[in-house]
């Protein structure tokens, strides 16, 4: 091939071969060490060789496949009417059609619909998560939450190529960790004094008693679970410890005992001795070093289960004057007030007002008794105990606005609190005495007396009574809510204690039957029966089959063990 179109290899002799086949192995030896690629167009011999071959050659001849392939390439510019002999048009384009670009709709809680998500700046997205309160070990709780949110991020950044900035806050201040860090440490300094193990006794069995009361009195199933697995463990090491001190045992082996005891107990007993002994645990490190633990331990667990660790950490210890203003901003608004060292959002004023809508997200959980049972306060003395205020003046937050800092509260809560603290320690003696009587008044107080004057006493367990001025209208409606569900509560059981007799009732009456009877009355299913009452024909008089027999068989034993039971139990008087 040339590009003026003349022959460019003296190849003609090629066009004597007539047959196909022996012309292509000819073209093939001939192209082994000849290059067929001199110009941009075929010669006249290309061009006739290329007719006499009907087919491509097949691939064991490789040099004339080549050749042929190109030849055929360059048909296209063999066209007569083209000005430019040789010279190859470009195709049209066309752009391709595409897909859509994916979408990220998101679940919006004020209009419970999937709403398209359009981030505030661009392709930057900034989240912010709420971390775990750094007072213990996590559990699977904490793993299913932000392996959750794990994947929520990793989808973000990596299948929408969204700029996730990914904070975390850690809660290092709460009264949880104030009280374990408290028990921990006159628990530690209780074991540093080696008591004998006389002691040890003495002091979980003074501790053992609040515990069972408190025990006695908890409602709550899984609570009181815990509570009776703890009380076990206590009875299962305390009985060793004193038949050994009985005895007179050699030290080396009531040591050992005492030890044991000690360590199964330490929950009741941290708990005894921070009720005696808690209020003069003031140095700040005690409340800063358990969460530090902590939460270097929640980060291992979360680098374990391949977590991303989040962009931005931040620690309420490090914003607690940010908070303290915060808070005095609220007050100052009108919409916060002080109870018994704790600061609450007043939402009824705040619902009250035209600019704000209080429950927006779930309107229909105003005065939701449950909810409202689940509510707790933010105790604004934790600031000192952690050295984030200094000095022993009180933080100050005025109760009726910038322009007025006393009002009825300020004036009524005094009273309140002497009756509530009084109401405290009766309720306390009756638990440890197991006074129910003094219990059950207690209550009264609370739920239907002071109702009535716009005063809600919450009970928390281990923790202060709280003291609230309520609206009376909002705090009957609670009372009235609460009764209909304990009243509901009461009617579930007697339903479910009627149910219960009645499958008892029904066992019964078919224990009493023998198991020769059971299937004699059975004459639309049965017609023949052998010595002992079990079937052997069916109602059409055809023989049982050995499946059919095999299950019958295996009602019949049952039954006749049931029966077996029944006699027994006549037997023994029952």
């Amino acid at each position: 091939m040339s590009a003026s179109g003349d022959p460019a290899f003296e190849y003609g002799f090629l066009l004597q071969i007539s047959e196909e086949a022996a012309l292509t192995v000819a073209l093939n030896d001939y192209l082994t060490s000849r290059s067929y690629l001199a110009g941009f167009s075929p010669t006249q011999v290309d061009q006739k060789a290329f007719k006499l071959l009907h087919r491509p050659p097949d691939p064991q001849h490789v040099h004339a496949l080549r050749w042929y392939r190109h030849i055929a390439a360059l048909q296209q510019d063999l066209n007569p009417e083209s000005s430019i002999k040789g010279k190859r048009v470009q195709p049209p384009w066309s752009p391709p059609a595409g897909t859509d670009v994916p979408q990220l709709r998101l679940y919006n809680s004020l209009t419970r619909a999937k709403e398209l998500f359009v981030p505030q700046k661009g392709n930057k997205v900034t989240w912010y998560c709420c971390g775990p309160t750094v007072y213990d070990a996590s559990h699977m709780g904490h793993a299913r939450s932000y392996i959750s949110f794990d994947i929520l991020r990793r989808i973000l950044r990596d299948y929408f190529k969204y700029d996730v900035i990914y904070c975390m806050n850690i809660t290092d201040i709460d009264d949880k960790i104030i009280k374990r860090a408290r028990q921990n440490y006159l628990l530690d300094q209780y074991k540093e004094k080696q008591p004998q193990a006389a002691q040890i006794l003495q002091d979980v069995l003074s501790a053992r008693t609040p515990f069972q009361a408190q025990l006695a009195s908890t409602t709550d199933p899984d609570k009181k679970q815990m509570l009776e697995r703890l009380d076990s463990a206590v009875t299962a090491s305390l009985q060793p410890l004193q038949a050994a001190m009985e005895s007179k045992a050699a030290d080396e082996v009531i040591r050992p005992l005492a030890h044991v005891l000690l360590e199964n107990s330490k929950d009741l007993l941290a708990d005894w001795l921070d009720k005696q002994f808690g209020s003069h645990v003031t140095e700040n490190s005690i409340f800063s070093l358990l969460p530090k633990y902590w939460e270097e331990d929640y980060h291992k667990d979360m680098e374990a289960l391949n977590v991303l660790p989040p962009d931005v950490l931040t620690r309420v210890s490090e914003y607690v004057p940010e908070i303290v203003e915060f808070v005095r901003k609220i007050v100052s608004n009108g919409y916060g007030y002080e109870s018994n060292g704790s600061v609450y959002f007043d939402t009824l004023k705040f619902d009250s007002s035209p600019q704000h809508s209080y429950a927006k997200l779930v309107p229909e959980a105003v005065g939701d008794q449950k909810a409202l049972q689940e509510g707790e306060g933010t105790l604004t003395q934790f600031v000192k105990i952690f050295g984030a205020v200094e000095g022993s003046d009180p933080i100050g937050f005025p109760m009726g606005g910038q322009s007025q800092s006393v009002d009825l509260e300020s004036t009524v809560m005094p009273y309140l609190t002497v009756l509530s603290d009084f109401r405290e320690r009766v309720r306390k003696i009756a638990r440890e005495q197991k006074v129910t009587e003094l219990l059950q008044l207690c209550d009264v107080v609370r739920d239907d007396m002071l109702p009535e004057l716009g005063v809600r006493l919450e009970d928390h367990e281990g923790l202060p009574t709280v003291v609230k001025l309520v609206d009376k209208e909002t705090l009957l409606k609670e009372r009235e809510e609460k009764k209909r569900m304990e009243e509901e509560k009461k009617m579930k059981k007697l339903e479910a204690a009627k149910k219960k007799q009645e499958q008892e009732m029904a066992k019964l009456a078919k224990m009493k039957i023998p198991a020769s009877e059971m299937f004699r009355s059975e004459t639309d299913k049965y017609s023949k029966f052998d010595e002992t009452g079990f079937p052997t024909h069916d109602v059409e008089g055809k023989e049982l089959s050995k499946g059919q027999a095999k299950k019958l068989r295996k009602l019949y034993e049952t039954q006749e063990k049931l029966h077996n039971e029944y006699l027994q139990m006549n037997q023994n008087g029952n």
